[in-house]
């Protein structure tokens, strides 16, 4: 991920015309916001309800099980299945709601601790590549390399795998800009990856 942070409120974000198309390069620096919003979109394309329901029905197998253990084998009574479903989800909400109380919080020690990415970043695209410049070196990515997408609602992911990932925050572009890079993204075969396993940005 390009998880670097700085405070700025210069970025420069070019305004087009109406009807001219839209410039294809942007500079921001990462403020703290940028790093919190960054993970918390990740957070939500990662926790989706496939996940949770997926979860959620281990967690009442394995509720089920020790009591079957427990009861040397007796039947299941509908008591204690009723009670699997409840622990279930209790213990999947549970699980979600630390995620989403932590994600921020390790995004602020990321922002903290990385000073090696601090510094202006600049991205530079064409129908055939990204070119992500930045204090630590150049890096430039056929649009091909990316296996999905997701906008969150302050920042774009661009994914390389579920865990290495591109933040561009959307302050940094304008309107069209963001158009410009989801329909380079679409012609290339990336897929949106929506938040929380159905929502999609509409773009």
């Amino acid at each position: 991920m390009t998880d670097t942070k700085d405070t700025d409120d210069s970025e420069s974000h070019d305004e087009t015309a109406e009807g001219s198309p839209p410039s294809k390069s942007a500079s921001f620096r990462y403020t703290e916001d940028d790093m919190v919003a960054a993970h918390m979109a990740w957070w939500s394309g990662s926790a989706s309800w496939k996940v949770f329901l997926r979860f959620a029905v281990l967690i009442c197998l394995l509720y089920i099980g020790l009591v079957y253990l427990a009861n040397w084998g007796a039947p299941t009574t509908p008591f204690q299945i009723a009670a699997a479903l409840l622990v279930g989800l209790v213990v999947t909400l549970g699980g979600f709601a630390i995620g989403y109380v932590v994600t921020p919080r390790r995004a602020r020690k990321i922002h903290h601790e990385r000073q090696a990415h601090a510094g202006e970043q600049h991205l530079e695209w064409d129908e055939e590549s990204l070119r992500l410049h930045s204090p630590g070196g150049t890096n430039e990515l056929p649009w091909t390399v990316f296996q999905s997408w997701l906008a969150g609602p302050d920042t774009m992911l661009l994914y390389q795998a579920n865990n290495l990932f591109h933040a561009i925050p959307k302050r940094a572009l304008s309107q069209a800009q963001l158009e410009d890079i989801i329909r380079q993204l679409r012609e290339a075969g990336v897929p949106e990856k929506p938040r929380f396993g159905f929502q999609k940005s509409g773009a």
